[in-house]
């Protein structure tokens, strides 16, 4: 089995199926590369044909003033809204909740590399 979506950082890479997984609506497959490492991908990213047909577009497709829009119609929704707020209410009322939090600033996370890096080969 080979990994035929260009933007996944194993791209090219071939592997066995360990196994599938159904979820939902979307099959994914678990597979084991090189050096015992297992991934599990969406079913789609093993398919030649599939991937081949993905295009990369400069534009975006939608424009922020429709995100805008959709934002203001999910806060118009008073159902939504009370839920929300009540869902914020119970989580600062348990223990170890927001207020048994500091409230400090976040000290900075460090870069660690999950596994080394490398090259993906020439950019078309």
């Amino acid at each position: 089995m080979t990994i035929y979506y260009r933007h996944h950082p194993f791209y090219g890479e071939q592997g066995k199926l360990v196994r599938r997984l159904r979820r939902y609506t979307t099959d994914s497959v678990v597979i084991q590369l090189r050096g015992e490492v297992q991934v599990a991908i969406p079913g789609w990213m093993l398919d030649p044909v599939v991937c081949q047909q993905l295009r990369d577009e400069a534009p975006p497709r939608l424009a922020i003033a429709a995100f805008l829009a959709l934002r203001q119609l999910l806060d118009s929704q008073p159902l939504l809204t009370r839920v929300v707020a009540a869902s914020r209410d119970r989580a600062s009322q348990h223990t170890g909740g927001d207020d048994a939090r500091s409230h400090q600033p976040a000290t900075p996370t460090a870069n660690v590399a999950v596994r080394p890096s490398r090259s993906l080969g020439p950019v078309a």
